[in-house]
């Protein structure tokens, strides 16, 4: 069973929370906000104390995550959408109204993953996206494309807003030798959003 506990933690102290197999219950401004909304448990003395002047973060074991605060943003979800979208330039046609994928939060990664189909190109996208440099707000996203890509996509961007969040548009291209696009290579635009 998960003790409820408020927590005022750096993103390196978040970090080895979860890595101990606390889950992120909810982010709160205040220390009141967080008492009353997850009072930490009278049943254990194990629990940390933390002082209601304190900016906590309410942690519990084993339940689920709804918010997370990483590299440099608040509150962002653990479940965020990626939408690909044919670019201006030489543009992959066969993502036109493509749907958005959603990618979920691996606390063991750290990172968010998910897969989906490309578009109407015949093909699946496996995703993965994680924050590669928190100073600068950086988030890298990493996909492959079974069966027509030959190498694995990377694309580095600063988040362009937090709250809500979002990342890119970012426009990017298939390898020369890539095939994904209706049988050619092709150019398209990449965003993750909450």
């Amino acid at each position: 069973m998960g003790k409820l506990g408020c927590y005022h933690l750096s993103d390196a102290e978040l970090a080895e929370f979860l890595a101990d197999g606390y889950i992120v219950r909810g982010i709160f401004s205040t220390a009141d906000d967080c008492f009353v909304n997850c009072p930490p448990s009278s049943s254990s003395s194990s629990s940390p104390s933390v002082s209601q002047s304190a900016s906590p973060v309410s942690m519990s074991v084993k339940s689920s995550i709804s918010l997370l605060s990483i590299c440099g943003c608040n509150n962002v979800p653990t479940t965020l959408f990626v939408t690909l979208a044919p670019s201006a330039i030489n543009p992959c046609n066969c993502l036109a109204g493509a749907a958005s994928i959603a990618i979920v939060w691996n606390p063991s990664l750290m990172q968010w993953e998910g897969s989906g189909p490309f578009g109407s190109c015949g093909f699946t996208i496996n995703i993965t996206f994680a924050c590669t440099a928190s100073e600068s707000k950086t988030f890298t996203i990493n996909w492959t494309i079974p069966g027509c890509q030959t190498g694995i996509g990377i694309q580095p961007d600063v988040v362009f807003s937090c709250e809500p969040f979002q990342w890119g548009p970012d426009t990017v291209t298939l390898g020369s030798s890539d095939t994904c696009c209706n049988g050619s290579t092709g150019f398209f635009d990449i965003t993750v959003t909450s």
